[in-house]
């Protein structure tokens, strides 16, 4: 008698590929994606490779995964520079909405295309639907995060570590933290 082995595949954490959905990109005025294609020309060194030259189809590949990275960074680079030195906003970060859409309406995963590695490297998603709304503030030098719920919840966190140094249920309304 043979022994049959069932698989069951929902037991795996391997995951099917998930169809890549575009998103709708930040429409930026024209006077900022003209100092932004100005900045990309900046950046630009040398010209691409030539691809008929490589033989080797493992090597032209890795070359062209390259070429996209570098272009990518070139792209990211030039928006980040536009962003932190618009004179309009004193230096700083820039989002300009048109007519009447509101800046808290874009979603985090479009922002987090705009901005620089060590921004996007620091967004995270905190979900806390149960006893808020929550009032937030950080310490001086930025390592800690310290949140109270409106219905008694304090929490402080090391948020660059993402660890949970303590939590209190007061029983009291929390209004504001600091």
């Amino acid at each position: 008698m043979e022994k049959v082995t069932t698989l069951d595949l929902n037991a795996l954490s391997v995951e099917p590929k998930a169809k890549v959905q575009r998103t709708k990109q930040l429409e930026l005025p024209k006077r900022l994606q003209r100092r932004i294609k100005s900045h990309e020309r900046q950046h630009r060194q040398g010209s691409s490779v030539a691809y008929s030259s490589i033989k080797n189809k493992k090597l032209k590949q890795h070359v062209s995964d390259l070429e996209k990275d570098i272009e990518q960074v070139i792209q990211t680079n030039a928006i980040v520079q536009v962003f932190q030195s618009d004179p309009d906003n004193g230096g700083r970060g820039l989002l300009e909405t048109q007519g009447m859409e509101k800046s808290w309406k874009f979603p985090q995963h479009q922002l987090g295309k705009l901005v620089d590695a060590q921004t996007r490297e620091r967004m995270f998603s905190l979900q806390l639907p149960e006893l808020g709304p929550y009032n937030v503030d950080f310490t001086r030098n930025a390592s800690h995060l310290l949140f109270g719920g409106r219905k008694g919840h304090i929490a402080l966190m090391n948020w660059k570590k993402f660890d949970l140094l303590c939590e209190l249920q007061v029983k009291e309304t929390i209004r504001d933290v600091k």
